[in-house]
Parts: structure tokens; sequence; C-alpha cells
């Protein structure tokens, strides 16, 4: 987080936060239709969006936006959807039997 200046904090500026992640960037390209090959599969568990195959995934924004919320959904809630009785990945059992 990049904290203001004291000029900008006199003004009300508020703080900068950034948040990214250059480690698994891929480059989008028009041959695919505005999506990226993903050629192995990479990503932190929990936080991959159920689409991305084991290889050659087409992949484009939309698995950010599925990372994004679940992060979103860990810091509302204070626990991961993981969490959840009778979670698979990507579906969720319409039986709730917890043990």
């Amino acid at each position: 987080m990049q904290r203001p200046e004291k000029e900008e904090a006199e003004k009300g500026e508020y703080p900068i936060a950034k948040l990214c992640d250059f480690g698994l960037s891929h480059l989008i390209s028009p041959e695919y239709n505005g999506k990226a090959l993903m050629v192995e599969r990479c990503g932190t568990g929990g936080y991959i969006a159920p689409e991305i195959g084991s290889q050659n995934s087409l992949v484009g924004p939309e698995i950010d936006m599925w990372s994004f919320g679940v992060m979103l959904y860990e810091m509302c809630t204070a626990y991961k959807p993981t969490t959840l009785c009778n979670y698979r990945y990507g579906k969720l059992s319409s039986t709730f039997n917890c043990i």
C-alpha cells in the first residue's frame, strides 16, 4: 500500500492499494479470440477457476474474476468457500451432511 504524502493527506487523498501477481500472467492473443493459451495448469489451489483444464486451456479475464470472487468471499465471511460441507470444486452438493 502506498501512503499519500502529507500534502495529499491534508487534501483528503486516500492510499493507493495495488493487487497483482505477475508470476502467472499470459498474453491475450487475437489468434484465440481474445483468450490466452495456458499450456500447463498453474495457480493456487482453491483460487483456480473450474474451467481451467490440466493442459492447453484457453483462458481469459473470467478466470481472474473467479479468483477475485473467491478472495472477496473469503474477506467478507472469514473463511474459504471450499470449507463448506460436501463441497466439490465448481459444484455444491445438494446434501449438507457434515461430519
